[in-house]
């Protein structure tokens, strides 16, 4: 009875902290000036934590294949920072994020596989 067990224990302590929930920071300023567009052009209505979150979100969960690194980092890493919300420049809207591999909730879905150890973005805001 214990060998069969054993595995099945095992296997729950390990995938435990791979699949926990998504942990979302907000570095601060990242909703300072630039740092955080407009909703509509020509408007002032800056994103909230709450639109961006949602945001992040949808796109992590749509499911549409994507080479995009911001996309691959959102579905790999349970640590994720955001350092820019919805932003424009001569790349599109997109909100700047960074994941590092180092932290604890990301060392088991070796995020460094999917970031370069800098900031990634994700289009589409």
């Amino acid at each position: 009875m214990m060998k069969k067990v054993l595995p099945v224990l095992l296997a729950a302590l390990l995938c435990g902290p791979a699949m926990a929930a998504q942990e979302v920071v907000f570095k601060p300023g990242w909703d300072q000036g630039d740092n955080n567009d407009l909703n509509y052009p020509g408007g002032a209505r800056p994103y909230t934590k709450k639109q961006v979150e949602t945001f992040l979100k949808g796109r992590k969960d749509s499911g549409v294949t994507d080479t995009d690194t911001g996309i691959n980092v959102l579905r790999a890493c349970n640590h994720i920072e955001i350092q820019k919300g919805c932003h424009l420049d001569r790349d599109g809207r997109h909100v700047t994020i960074y994941a590092k591999g180092s932290h604890p909730k990301n060392q088991l879905l070796a995020c460094e596989k999917v970031n370069q150890g800098h900031a990634v973005h994700v289009y589409g805001c």
